[in-house]
């Protein structure tokens, strides 16, 4: 079974086995990556990104309704891609075995879009925690 977090790079210890990376593209230099405000360690550990972020950047769940979670900023960084909202609201719905998950801001024009809504077979399982 798989677990999908909600609380988007909520972090306390930044150990090489939870590192968010900052720098995803190919290519990370040690300056890109302090532009991003991000920390930079080379580390010899197979994997591990060089350039992630800081500890507590994200958002924590403040209120909870059946599929939907409502989230709000935490007090940490700022996000080193754009803008940060105050609030944001975390659904998720399962559709057979596909996991339709939406993230969204409150008080936002959402186009119409038709979605396949088949249920789907799979031998994976993805869980949403809190």
């Amino acid at each position: 079974m798989r677990f999908i977090p909600y609380i988007f790079l909520l972090g306390i210890a930044v150990s090489q086995d939870v590192r968010f990376d900052c720098h995803p593209e190919l290519d990370a230099t040690k300056e890109e990556c302090e532009r991003r405000n991000c920390i930079w360690k080379e580390d010899t550990t197979e994997g591990a990104p060089y350039c992630y972020m800081k500890p507590g950047i994200g958002y924590k769940l403040f209120n909870k309704t059946d599929d939907v979670r409502a989230l709000t900023k935490n007090d940490g960084p700022k996000s080193p891609w754009d803008t940060d909202f105050t609030e944001i609201f975390f659904a998720s719905k399962y559709i057979g075995k596909t996991l339709n998950v939406k993230i969204y801001r409150p008080n936002r024009y959402e186009p119409p879009l038709d979605l396949p809504l088949e249920e789907s077979t799979s031998s994976e399982e993805l869980e949403v925690t809190d």
